[in-house]
C-alpha cells in the first residue's frame, strides 16, 4: 500500500517545507552569481495550479506536485504527472516547466508518458471501445462513478466534447517543445530524485546556512533552526488565511522578499513566543509523518480505516482541525493538557522550552483520535 502522508495541507508539512526548500535553493543558485540579486518579481505560490508554483514578472515559470508516497512503483504517480501535464498543455503555459517531487526514487520515462496519453487517444477512435474509454466517461456528464482519470479530464476539459478532448490530446503529442518534454522528476542534487521525508529538514537548513554565509551574514545552528521555525510559520499563517476564506478561494502568493526578509532579520535568531510556538507546530506535524511510517501502528489495514479514498475519514477531520490552528493556538492547547510538562515561555532555549513528547503524540493522541 502506498501511503500519502500529505494529505492534510499546512505550512509544517512535506508539502510546505518542500515548497519552501526549492525556494531556497533558488535564491542560493541566484545569489551565489550575484550577491546583489533583485527578487522582487519572485513569488511562492500555493495551492494555485499544483501544490506550489514559482511566478516571475507575474508570469508561471515553474508548476510543482509533490506526493509523499512511500512507493517506488510508477503506476502509482500516473495520475499526478498526466494531470500536472494537461495543467501546463490546457493553460498554455508555453515556458513552464513541471516537476513532480517524490518521497521515494521511481523509474520513470518520458515515454510511459506518451504512451498513456496515446492509449488514450487511440481508446476513444476505437469504435468498439469508445463507449466505455476513458475519454468518453469524462466528457459524459451524467455518469458519476467514473475512474480518477477520467475525473481529471472532465476538471481539464470541462465543456469540451470528446472529438475537442482527442484533438487537444493529438496536438500535445506532436508540439515541439510540448509539456511532456517539460516535464520532470524534480533533483535535489546531483543524481538525487527523492527526498525522504527524514532528511527535508536537513536540507533545509543546509539552504539557509548557505544563503546566511553568501550574504555575510551570521550565521549559527540557533539562528538558522530559528529561522527555519519562522519561515514555516510564515507560510503555515498565509495558508490559514486562505483557507478561512474557502468561499472566494485565490492563491497563496508569498513574495520572495518576505522570506528573505525574515531570514535576513537581525532579530530572528532570538527566542520569542512565536519561535517557540512554530517549533511546537513542526513537532507536532512531523509526529503525524512518524505515525503513518510506524509500521507496526499503521499496516495497510490501518491505512484503510484512517486515510479512506472514497471518504472523509474521522482521523483525517481531526487532524485538519488541529493543523488549521495556529501555531499559538496548538500550543496554548497542548500547555492546558499537559500540566505535567514544564513549558514555560520564559525557558527561551528551544529544546528545554519544548518539553515534548512526539512518541506519546505518535502512540497515544492519533491513535486516539483514530477510534
Amino acid at each position: 500500500m502506498a501511503h500519502d502522508a500529505s494529505a492534510t495541507w499546512s505550512g509544517f508539512n512535506y508539502q510546505g517545507k518542500v515548497g519552501l526548500y526549492h525556494v531556497l535553493k533558488l535564491m542560493n543558485e541566484k545569489v551565489g552569481v550575484d550577491r546583489t540579486f533583485d527578487f522582487s518579481s519572485y513569488e511562492l505560490v500555493y495551492e494555485n495550479h499544483e501544490d506550489f508554483d514559482i511566478k516571475t514578472d507575474g508570469e508561471i515559470k515553474s508548476i510543482h506536485q509533490v506526493k509523499a508516497y512511500n512507493s517506488s512503483v510508477p503506476s502509482k504517480y500516473e495520475n499526478a504527472i498526466l494531470e500536472m501535464i494537461l495543467e501546463v498543455h490546457t493553460n498554455d503555459f508555453h515556458i513552464a516547466d513541471c516537476f513532480l517531487h517524490t518521497w521515494k526514487t521511481i523509474n520513470f520515462s518520458t515515454g510511459m508518458i506518451q504512451e498513456k496519453f496515446t492509449f488514450l487517444k487511440n481508446e476513444w477512435q476505437d469504435i468498439s471501445s469508445r463507449q466505455e474509454s476513458i475519454i468518453e466517461k469524462a466528457v459524459d456528464r451524467n455518469r458519476t462513478n467514473i475512474p480518477k482519470l477520467s475525473k481529471i479530464i472532465r476538471k481539464k476539459y470541462a465543456t469540451s466534447t470528446a472529438e475537442e478532448v482527442v484533438e487537444s490530446i493529438d496536438s500535445l503529442l506532436v508540439e515541439d517543445n510540448n509539456a511532456i518534454s517539460r516535464f520532470k522528476i524534480y533533483e535535489y542534487s546531483q543524481g538525487v530524485h527523492c527526498c525522504d521525508l527524514e532528511i527535508i529538514n536537513g536540507k533545509i537548513t543546509s539552504q539557509i546556512e548557505s544563503y546566511l554565509q553568501l550574504k555575510g551574514l551570521p550565521c549559527d545552528k540557533t539562528i538558522i533552526e530559528r529561522s527555519f521555525a519562522s519561515l514555516l510559520g510564515n507560510l503555515d499563517k498565509h495558508i490559514i488565511e486562505r483557507h478561512l476564506t474557502i468561499s472566494t478561494p485565490e492563491s497563496i502568493s508569498i513574495s520572495f522578499q518576505e522570506l528573505i526578509q525574515i531570514i535576513e532579520d537581525e532579530y530572528t535568531g532570538d527566542a520569542s513566543d512565536a519561535v517557540l510556538a512554530y517549533e511546537f507546530k513542526k513537532v507536532l506535524c512531523e509526529s503525524l509523518y512518524s505515525f503513518i511510517q510506524d509500521e507496526e501502528l499503521f499496516e495497510d489495514v490501518e491505512h484503510e480505516k484512517y486515510f479512506s479514498d472514497t471518504e472523509h475519514t474521522y482521523l483525517e477531520s481531526c487532524i485538519e482541525k488541529l493543523f488549521s490552528l495556529s501555531a499559538e493556538e496548538l500550543l496554548d492547547c497542548y500547555i492546558k493538557l499537559s500540566p505535567q510538562l514544564d513549558i514555560r515561555p520564559a525557558n527561551r532555549t528551544t529544546y528545554n522550552a519544548l518539553r515534548i513528547e512526539p512518541s506519546g503524540i505518535q502512540h497515544a493522541l492519533f491513535l486516539y483520535l483514530a477510534v
